[in-house]
């Protein structure tokens, strides 16, 4: 799962959306320090990497790419994955998709300074780029594995990802389908998050 997935999953809560954007920023295991809507929320960001990383259905998709673009293949999963809730936000939220990114992008720019550099340094291209709104198209997902492929070391294409999505859409769509409503209700079961309406 990536952003916007992990936005979403958090819920109304905006301390547990801001921590859950920030986890991939916080190391350790000492969480103790941080607020407690915070730490819940980077609880969770790693939450949903570990169920994205161990569920069946998450799995098969990440072999069906790894055959095309090897190593890489979590990296891209997690792009499409973003993609596909894009293309089926409304049947899982009342809310329109363009109204909440841009209330995603206002709750998330003046914190900017709370936030860990890699995060601080994102966001600004995030909001300018339209990235969450964006992962709506084919166009958006292109561009964010070619700028994802740019920013690893070894500069690997992971355009090849998104043949491989086009070549099993259903498949990735069912998929996806039975993988976010699991996390749904393990996040629930969990965390106590409610969902967004």
């Amino acid at each position: 799962m990536n952003i916007l997935a992990h936005l979403a999953l958090s819920g109304k809560d905006a301390e547990k959306r801001f921590g859950n954007f920030i986890g991939d920023g916080i190391k350790g295991r000492n969480l103790d320090i941080l607020p407690q809507g915070i730490r819940q929320g980077v609880q969770l960001h790693r939450f949903i990497d570990s169920r994205s990383e161990t569920h069946a259905s998450a799995l098969e998709l990440r072999r069906l790419l790894a055959l095309r673009i090897g190593i890489f293949a979590p990296v891209a999963l997690d792009i499409l994955l973003d993609h596909l809730l894009a293309l089926q936000w409304e049947i899982w939220y009342c809310k329109d998709l363009r109204l909440y990114t841009n209330q995603m992008y206002l709750e998330l720019e003046p914190r900017v300074l709370d936030m860990p550099a890699r995060q601080a340094a994102m966001l600004p291209y995030m909001i300018q780029y339209d990235w969450l709104f964006n992962y709506r198209s084919e166009e958006g997902i292109e561009r964010s594995l070619r700028g994802l492929g740019s920013r690893i070391r070894s500069s690997p294409d992971l355009l090849p990802a998104l043949d491989v999505f086009r070549e099993n859409r259903s498949r990735f769509t069912e998929s996806f389908m039975e993988f976010y409503l699991a996390i749904r209700a393990d996040i629930r079961r969990n965390f106590g998050v409610e969902p967004l309406l």
